[in-house]
């Protein structure tokens, strides 16, 4: 069975999103470069991680300063977690995830709930951060 080796797909989605985007924003990566995932997952967290990029060059600085976004996938108990946060300015006060349906949000959550995972939106102090958590079970890992 083909694998996907996360690591060098999200960084592949990251950089053609981000440059067909905007040049504005500074993409930190902290990917575990072992887990390989097999294709149809991988085209999910792709299409996630695609997303949820694209909410935070639109959305983190609408007055167009130069922003930090992350991108993560680790291991986190029992679930493979990716997520990607910004250092904009965060969520609407009256912002209620489960009221949510721009469609950016609307796809998120249906891409987690396909994959048979969840997805959490954080307000952050400073930022935002979006989490696709995906049962470890489904998770193909190398060690």
């Amino acid at each position: 069975m083909a694998r996907v080796n996360v690591a060098e797909y999200l960084t592949e989605i990251a950089g053609a999103t981000v440059s067909t985007i905007s040049d504005n924003n500074y993409i930190e990566f902290e990917l575990t470069p072992d887990r390989y995932v097999n294709p149809k997952l991988a085209a999910t967290i792709g299409l996630f991680v695609c997303e949820a990029l694209t909410n935070a060059i639109k959305y983190a600085h609408p007055t167009g300063v130069s922003g930090k976004i992350w991108i993560s996938a680790e291991v986190a108990g029992s679930v493979f977690r990716v997520s990607v946060t910004d250092d904009g300015i965060g969520l609407p006060e009256n912002f209620e995830p489960d009221q949510a349906t721009s469609t950016g949000l609307v796809v998120m959550k249906a891409l987690a709930a396909q994959s048979g995972g969840s997805v959490e939106f954080q307000g952050l102090p400073i930022g935002f951060r979006v989490c696709l958590d995906l049962p470890l079970a489904i998770v193909e890992a190398i060690a």
